[in-house]
């Protein structure tokens, strides 16, 4: 079973500004109701909300008797397994919550037997932008900030111009900004026994300046082997775990989780294997520019504006180029940088 989700994993997944994670539970159930995870709440300070989870998807097995509730903030959705995709295909949700976030299965009219429930969750350290469209509170110091740079506090004003899209922000200041070939490990299938794991080569950040993203893992084993693929980020150990029988090598789980540091990746087993098996890791190395640092809290105004200032050879230059850094640190903050 993965990590469990809840108000401590979306805090430490909020100071990686944006990251998408995978999480996989099994479901054995006669009658009432089980929580896939348990309700998540109290993540955010008042009024003003700083990071926005989101449930991305989920995947169930075509069960007839098996029925889901989502609910974020007070919105909430009823899914039927029998009318999801086959092969566990996703069915996407995008269901937005700053207070509460839950899941919870229920059987209607027959058990549920061992099922595999399969979920996405982001989590977002809200721009200013986002908090506008979404008519969030915004704090003083936020408000002087969209002033700043130009943002209207009305969502109406802000209607198809702002925010940008996670999948632009993406493309813009990650994948544009790679160092080498992403995949990191597609060699000799493996053989882990139930008293000995197998841990792949560890990916490393090349120096200080590089964040490494897993954007994929992918595996193939049979089900009832409890095959798991386990991922330590920055010595958050498990911090993903993927039950290997609800993906496959054509069809991997989908990640965005950064790191700042190094991402260790072990293949585990409970019952001893027939062969071994193949295993694919796709992991980005980004080249960190200074939006990424403030994004990250890696850089705050001072050192950015230290950062700019550093070959200034008069005092106007010295003034132009302080301006500029509180431009683009005002941006960044905004979420139009």
């Amino acid at each position: 079973m993965a990590q469990t989700f809840g108000r401590d994993e979306i805090r430490r997944m909020g100071e990686y500004w944006y990251e998408e994670n995978w999480y996989s539970t099994r479901v054995t159930l006669a009658s009432g109701t089980s929580s896939i995870f348990p309700q998540a709440t109290g993540w955010n300070p008042n009024p003003s909300p700083s990071l926005m989870v989101t449930l991305e998807d989920v995947a169930t097995p075509q069960d007839p008797y098996l029925e889901l509730v989502a609910t974020a903030d007070r919105f909430s959705r009823i899914l039927y397994a029998a009318q999801h995709r086959p092969r566990l295909e996703p069915v996407a949700l995008h269901m937005r919550a700053v207070s509460s976030l839950s899941l919870v299965a229920t059987p209607n009219g027959g058990a549920i037997t061992d099922d595999p429930v399969v979920y996405r969750v982001s989590v977002l350290k809200l721009p200013i932008t986002w908090k506008v469209m979404l008519g969030y509170p915004i704090t003083a110091l936020e408000s002087e900030i969209a002033k700043e740079v130009g943002i209207s506090t009305s969502p109406v004003a802000q209607a198809g111009t702002s925010p940008i899209p996670i999948s632009s922000v993406i493309e813009r200041t990650y994948y544009n900004r790679q160092t080498q070939t992403p995949t990191e490990y597609d060699g000799p299938a493996v053989s882990p026994t139930p008293q000995s794991p197998v841990t792949l080569p560890i990916v490393q950040a090349a120096n200080e300046n590089e964040l490494l993203v897993v954007r994929n893992v992918a595996i193939e084993a049979d089900e009832g082997y409890g095959v798991q693929v386990q991922i330590e980020r920055d010595a958050d150990p498990q911090h993903t775990v993927i039950d290997a029988s609800t993906v496959s090598l054509d069809r991997g789980a989908d990640l965005f989780v950064p790191a700042k540091d190094y991402v260790q990746v072990t293949v585990s087993t409970q019952r001893a294997l027939p062969g071994p098996i193949p295993v694919r890791l796709t992991v980005w190395h980004v080249s960190l520019s200074d939006i990424l640092r403030v994004r990250l809290g890696l850089l705050d105004l001072q050192g950015l504006q230290s950062l700019f200032t550093e070959g200034a050879r008069t005092p106007e230059q010295e003034k132009a180029l302080l301006d500029a850094a509180t431009r683009l640190y005002d941006r960044t903050l905004a979420g139009v940088a």
